[in-house]
């Protein structure tokens, strides 16, 4: 039996590429037990959709497992209907965080669905080609939501997430094109990168974030020495010498964190890697020896700068952690990214300047060490399974009529939004907090932040042409002309060009 993993091509996404080891973790398991099993990334492969098609044609699989997030959910919705028409017999299986909570809605409206992967997919594929294989019977399939024969939609069982994370075959890497992925812009320039996942799960509980649904609370670990081969392997074969680390939270278990550090100092890997954690586990020692393995730089979701809005989203951290924290990475010379989100639930324009206040602070501290501190704002975007998407049904911020199958048209998430179809958290008004940040940013000497991300495009589009990341500037473009009125973008772009004349003398 043949089986075709597929990441969907989406316009919006011109960020540089790392390999998709969900799928390849997926693919390593299939091919263990004897299955012939393709990888499709169209976003690296720059395919669309006619592209796309006569792959899919040449394929020829008996199933196809299709990627879905939220915010390119459409996309996934369009391959499945190629897929269709192209190999009507085929069988699409979609999974991922998106389709996992809103599997019902999935297959109620997209009928070019016919299975629903719930939860860590390895062992739930597998189990699924075995029945197919067998031509038996969907009924006792731990974590699926499927149509039956009558065109029923059935929700089976939750699977229990898998505990022992070393039991999995290493990612299935040969089967991707790893020369044509990008490097990760916060972990170095200079370097071939790559990443890798370490833990899988987290145990914190923001009210933005579906991620402690999706791992039951818990946080699971690969034994310290499993991931100093891997990064071995990856050196010694691919000749990596940078790493992206893709766990949700990698410094929550500080003695497996300096185990791990410690094998990449004993083994003399001499690599430089990147990876996210939190501000409530930050200490000396484990700065100290992450940093000698080869860290050069930290991403902390840091998300405001108010006391109360911090507790309001349960993000299990204070104002005065997010100062030490940085401020102990800083001194060991780790760079540091911070993300900040505006519009929280409760959240008032005295909270923003808390905030705002905050991200300047930061950018202060680190100029004191002659580093830069990228900050990276944005507004609450509601995601599904998430405490906010509770709040938000509740407050009438979403329709009562919405379907997350449906596209959402909403003037304020076309102006804001690179995906204009995820709702936004409005309880501050869009026009009044933009005229705020704006005013506030560029008193603080800070570009109009929409121009950056202009430029950066226009930057990445001189380095590689492509139509995805023209459609992307001009979609850019066009919202930042339609986020303030007439009079005051002219007010604002005035005082953007008097303060690039004064930084460029």
């Amino acid at each position: 039996m043949k089986i075709a993993l597929i990441i969907p091509p989406n316009i919006f996404l011109t960020k540089e590429y790392t390999p998709p080891l969900g799928f390849a973790y997926l693919a390593a398991v299939l091919r263990e037990d004897g299955y012939d099993v393709r990888i499709v990334d169209s976003l690296v492969e720059d395919y669309d959709y006619r592209a796309l098609s006569k792959v899919i044609k040449r394929l020829d699989a008996d199933v196809y497992g299709l990627a879905c997030w939220t915010d390119s959910r459409f996309e996934t919705f369009k391959t499945a209907s190629l897929i269709k028409k192209v190999c009507p017999d085929s069988l699409v299986l979609v999974g991922g965080c998106h389709a996992q909570f809103t599997d019902v809605d999935l297959l109620t409206n997209i009928k070019d669905i016919d299975i629903v992967v719930r939860g860590e997919g390895e062992l739930t594929l597998l189990e699924l080609a075995k029945r197919i294989v067998d031509n038996k019977g969907f009924e006792d399939v731990l974590g699926i939501t499927y149509r039956d024969k009558k065109g029923g939609i059935k929700v089976n069982p939750p699977r229990p997430i898998i505990q022992d994370l070393n039991k999995l075959p290493l990612p299935a890497r040969d089967l991707l094109p790893m020369n044509k992925y990008n490097p990760s812009l916060e972990a170095t320039y200079d370097k071939k990168v790559t990443s890798v996942m370490f833990s899988r799960g987290c145990p914190m509980k923001c009210i933005f974030c579906s991620n402690n649904k999706i791992s039951h609370g818990t946080y699971r670990i690969r034994d310290p020495s499993k991931c100093v081969d891997e990064l071995k392997m990856l050196k010694e074969k691919y000749h990596f010498k940078a790493f992206d680390i893709w766990d949700d939270t990698f410094n929550i278990n500080k003695k497996w964190l300096k185990e791990i550090c410690r094998g990449i100092i004993k083994e003399r890997l001499d690599i430089k890697w990147y990876a996210r954690a939190r501000l409530n586990f930050v200490d000396n020692e484990s700065i100290e020896i992450m940093k000698r393995a080869g860290c050069n730089a930290l991403c902390f979701g840091i998300e405001s700068g108010s006391p109360r809005i911090l507790k309001v989203i349960k993000k299990g951290i204070t104002v005065e952690m997010v100062k030490t924290g940085i401020k102990k990475c800083l001194e060991k010379g780790i760079a540091v990214k911070t993300g900040f989100i505006f519009n929280h639930p409760e959240e008032t324009l005295k909270d923003v300047k808390m905030t705002m206040d905050l991200m300047f602070y930061l950018r202060k501290l680190a100029a004191g060490y002659n580093q830069k501190l990228k900050t990276t704002p944005g507004m609450l975007r509601i995601y599904p399974g998430t405490e906010v998407e509770i709040i938000a049904k509740k407050n009438n911020i979403i329709p009562k009529d919405f379907s997350w199958s449906r596209p959402y048209y909403n003037f304020e998430n076309l102006r804001w939004d690179t995906s204009p179809y995820t709702p936004l958290y409005d309880g501050i008004p869009h026009d009044k907090l933009a005229r705020f940040y704006i005013d506030k940013s560029l008193k603080q000497g800070d570009w109009f932040p929409s121009f950056q991300l202009i430029f950066y495009d226009i930057k990445t589009f001189l380095k590689k042409p492509s139509p995805r990341i023209l459609s992307s500037i001009a979609s850019k473009a066009g919202r930042t002309f339609i986020r303030l009125k007439p009079r005051e973008y002219y007010e604002v772009m005035k005082q953007t060009s008097a303060l690039l004349k004064r930084k460029m003398g």
